[in-house]
């Protein structure tokens, strides 16, 4: 029995009616470690991944298996079991140190430091260029609105001091069309609320607490999935998948769905298109 290649069916789905925004061109820094020639182009990909985890917002659920990088081989990554991303509080916890998203709000003077201390403890940073991690952070201040919305909240927790709780929340849902807009703004994406302050949230809401010790898992369908755990891929914190995108055209065949789905969705997104970001 002839098997219908996979290609051709993402092909279909692309080159069909679906439509999504174009992914815009990155920043010019990031350009520059990704593809001029010489030394640290070759390193920055090397090692592109452990950079990405010292700016990664979210940590990565699931067990990885290293004992299969024991040869001499290429290094495999092999994730076991269902994979999912957790969020911490704001800030760390008494006698804790910082990581992830903690990176943007605390000690802020000493990031550089802290950042690739925090990578420090899951691998090693004898080839991690200081420079390199100054270039993305500097990126990614200017661009993310994540960034953004984690730099403002900073500067309200230092305001209000410690002794007032507050509560990030950031928004699952979104006024704009998914099918001509994946760009959001700080004020689109966050909102810091007093802690006593009860308002009614979307079941998919992400709402970050000053500090409980507790992590929390993220939806799959929080449009903020993806640029929460792989900043590098999408340097302005673009829009991942989110439930309710128009699908943009009159079904003749009579299918009753009018939304895209997230195969949909991530099918038209990892193929290379002329004027659009070649990162991912």
């Amino acid at each position: 029995m002839a098997i219908r290649p996979t290609c051709v069916i993402i092909a279909k789905l692309i080159c069909g009616k679906v439509k999504l925004p174009l992914l815009r061109a990155p920043p010019t820094s990031l350009l520059k470690l990704l593809y001029n020639k010489g030394e640290m182009r070759n390193h920055f990909r090397e090692f592109i991944r452990a950079y990405n985890m010292m700016f990664s917002f979210t940590s990565l659920g699931g067990k990885v298996n290293n004992s299969i990088n024991n040869g001499a081989g290429p290094y495999l990554f092999q994730l076991c079991g269902e994979n999912y991303h957790l969020i911490g509080d704001m800030l760390p916890g008494p006698d804790k140190n910082p990581a992830f998203l903690q990176l943007y709000i605390h000690d802020t003077a000493n990031e550089i430091s802290n950042r690739m201390a925090a990578y420090g403890r899951t691998g090693s940073t004898e080839k991690i260029k200081r420079q390199i991690v100054e270039i993305l952070k500097n990126m990614l201040d200017a661009n993310n609105c994540y960034v953004g919305a984690f730099r403002s909240a900073r500067e309200r927790l230092e305001v209000s001091g410690a002794g007032r709780r507050m509560r990030l929340v950031l928004a699952s849902g979104r006024s704009t069309d998914g099918r001509t807009y994946n760009l959001p703004t700080e004020n689109d994406v966050a909102a810091l609320i007093p802690g006593d302050f009860e308002k009614s949230m979307e079941n998919r809401d992400i709402i970050l607490e000053s500090s409980t010790g507790k992590l929390q898992r993220i939806s799959e369908l929080h449009p903020a999935y993806l640029p929460l755990q792989y900043p590098l891929l999408f340097p302005f914190g673009e829009d991942g998948f989110r439930l309710g995108i128009d699908i943009g055209f009159l079904d003749k065949k009579g299918r009753k769905r009018k939304t895209i789905t997230m195969r949909e969705f991530f099918a038209f997104r990892i193929q290379e298109r002329f004027g659009e970001s070649p990162i991912i």
